[in-house]
């Protein structure tokens, strides 16, 4: 099996180098991990045979359709995380506890790149342990120690007969100038850096094959650190006695109501705000403190909610924390509508679009937390559920290519057009991916006589633009389903 391993991990490095170094990035990324699945499967596919192996192998192959219209970051975290669960399951099965599953990824990403040399110590402790067992075909040569005389000396006589005979000594001229380019053209093709990238891809591919599962005690001991965690409970317990929650969410509450009665006639009832103050600034300057309020918020409940703990078993402790989760879920919602009033002014950005996922992932987690307090479940349901909930927002946004939305996005609603933001910056458009070319080349199609100087700029920036794409689609390998189709926008004019 050892053999098999070294095999598959050889293919795939094979593999990697002639799809990835230095060669665009494309649908390639797709093909290679349905080659690291089909390694996995012919190596260990016992996954395919167990419920979660066989979802989490199928996640994975639809991110290679991901994959065909855009690869991004988000495709490939996913995708190694799936395989890297793929490999923990088929080596101990599905790990009911979340903290197990954690610790897996974390020892993975750590310590997973020196599975080969653990494999290496291996092999020699078996052959030191079992001689005859193990080393009866390498003993029928003798041992490499009885070959180094006859080597050497047979190096010696044939130098001599090089000097002596006029055939060999051509032989061994015409062998050491293939010999020498050889050397020079591996020289030239094979850097430092390549060396670097084929170690890295071996000793991820042969963790993924080969990733070794250490015994997990699930039972809580009575460590240093389990020690420290009993200490901090019963700190919470001492200062944090019910009629103290009790009262802490009252004031809460009332805090809350106040701060969603300000929103509520500053957004949508039409007050007005203080001078020198826009709709834009009051939105900017308050999504990103509430998102803080709410993350401040869940960690509160889960210090004084705990399963089991006293804040729990009081009814009206768990009626006033329902409502003030319920009243920072709106506050979230109040943030993601902030965030919106400030885009239809200062346009799209991939931190802007970040933070749209984050108030969404934010609310979710709150409502999960609702659930938990009133189903009286685990801490671990609870970090189970928020971790579904981030893997499912995250698969769904891989097969979004959102550069292409931002373009469209700000391109329509600009002020050129006609719109309300502020002026195109397409400078900032032409940084991201050339899928932003057809919704410039939409943009410099609409302007009229009194915008030139932008429809000359987005010009040239369509321009570099479709070299961009033309130079990643003239390689195969770079080929992607949003890249061709962007490179079907109308060719830029000439200036």
């Amino acid at each position: 099996m050892m053999l098999l391993t070294l095999v598959l991990s050889l293919l795939l490095v094979f593999g990697a180098d002639y799809l990835f170094y230095d060669q665009p990035i494309g649908w390639t990324v797709g093909l290679y991990a349905v080659m690291v699945l089909l390694a996995m499967s012919i190596k260990c596919g016992r996954f395919w045979r167990t419920r979660s192996g066989m979802v989490i192998g199928l996640g994975v192959l639809g991110l290679v359709g991901a994959a065909i219209l855009g690869p991004n970051w988000r495709v490939a975290v996913l995708g190694l995380l799936g395989l890297m669960s793929l490999g923990i399951i088929a080596r101990q099965g599905w790990p009911t506890h979340i903290q197990i599953w954690f610790k897996r990824w974390l020892e993975m990403v750590l310590i997973g790149w020196m599975s080969g040399f653990m494999d290496a110590r291996t092999v020699r402790q078996v052959h030191q342990r079992y001689p005859k067992r193990s080393a009866t075909w390498w003993r029928g040569l003798g041992g490499i120690g009885v070959w180094v005389l006859p080597i050497v000396l047979g190096m010696v006589f044939v130098f001599m007969f090089y000097l002596a005979n006029p055939l060999i000594e051509k032989w061994g001229v015409a062998l050491s100038n293939h010999a020498a380019r050889w050397i020079k053209e591996f020289q030239e093709v094979v850097s430092i850096w390549r060396l670097v990238f084929w170690y890295v891809v071996m000793a991820s591919v042969w963790m993924l094959l080969r990733y070794r599962v250490r015994q997990v005690d699930t039972e809580q001991t009575r460590d240093p650190v389990v020690e420290d965690i009993y200490r901090l409970r019963s700190f919470i317990d001492r200062w944090l006695q019910p009629g103290t929650v009790v009262r802490c969410l009252i004031v809460f509450n009332v805090i809350f109501l106040a701060q969603t009665g300000m929103d509520m006639m500053y957004l949508v009832g039409g007050a007005e705000l203080p001078d020198h103050m826009t709709y834009a600034t009051y939105a900017h300057r308050g999504s990103y403190p509430l998102v803080a309020t709410a993350l401040l918020a869940g960690l509160f409940v889960l210090a004084t909610f705990r399963p089991g703990g006293v804040a729990e078993q009081s009814p009206w402790a768990r009626r006033l924390v329902t409502l003030w989760i319920v009243q920072n879920v709106f506050l979230a919602a109040t943030a993601a509508w902030r965030l919106h009033l400030y885009v239809e002014v200062y346009t799209l950005s991939r931190m802007r679009i970040a933070a749209a996922i984050w108030l969404l992932l934010v609310a979710l987690g709150l409502v999960w937390l609702i659930v938990r307090i009133l189903r009286r479940a685990s801490n671990q349901w609870l970090i189970g559920m928020n971790m579904l909930t981030l893997v499912s927002v995250l698969y769904v946004s891989a097969f979004v290519d959102f550069d292409a939305m931002i373009a469209w996005h700000n391109v329509q609603h600009c002020r050129e057009v006609g719109g309300k933001g502020v002026p195109i910056d397409l400078e900032y458009l032409q940084e991201l991916s050339p899928t932003t070319l057809p919704a410039i080349v939409w943009l410099r199609d609409q302007l009229d006589d009194d915008n030139r100087t932008t429809a000359y700029l987005a010009n040239q920036r369509a321009a570099v633009l479709q070299q961009r794409l033309d130079e990643q689609l003239d390689d195969w390998r770079g080929w992607t389903w949003y890249s061709s189709q962007a490179q079907q926008a109308t060719v830029p004019r000439q200036p």
